[in-house]
């Protein structure tokens, strides 16, 4: 799928909000965010796999997940969740290194609209220097990332049937 439906705008001096919409229902999207079998598989880069994840899929539990560079050192990011519930997760999200410049709040609501599962995810930078030094190159990992989840969705889609 082209990414022309997704969008990345400010809100706000501290915040972005990302949307796209996909060929699944919300329901096989939020499980995209919270399986760590298909995180796996739809997260990082070719060249820089998920090669830890772990997802404690419940209102206050935790997650982590490491990218592996190709010269062996890793990336982290980590966080708890708020709140998990149909249609929305909202979790802590915190980075090492620490690109982002402190902890972020990331609210992801999917809802199922004319057959397409439509993602809005708004993502709370602790500043507005975090949020403006990530603006021009969050697009570019943000697509790639949710063509490989699209491509999972459609795979997953044609094995049901």
């Amino acid at each position: 799928m082209s990414d022309s439906d997704f969008t990345l705008k400010t809100k706000g001096a501290q915040a972005v909000v990302i949307r796209r919409s996909f060929e699944a229902p919300a329901e096989k999207i939020l499980a995209a965010f919270l399986d760590p079998a298909l995180l796996t598989q739809w997260m990082g880069a070719p060249e820089m796999p998920l090669s830890v994840c772990e997802v404690d899929a419940q209102a206050g539990g935790r997650y982590r997940m490491a990218w592996t560079r190709p010269d062996g050192s890793q990336a982290w990011m980590a966080g708890r969740f708020a709140e998990i519930a149909p249609g929305r997760i909202v979790a802590s999200e915190i980075h090492r290194p620490d690109w982002t410049q402190g902890e972020m709040q990331v609210t992801t609501d999917v809802v199922d609209h004319e057959g397409r599962g439509h993602l809005r995810r708004i993502v709370e930078f602790g500043t507005p220097e975090a949020r403006n030094a990530t603006m021009g190159t969050m697009a570019p990992g943000t697509i790639a990332g949710f063509d490989r989840l699209e491509a999972l969705l459609g795979q997953e889609a044609k094995a049901a049937t």
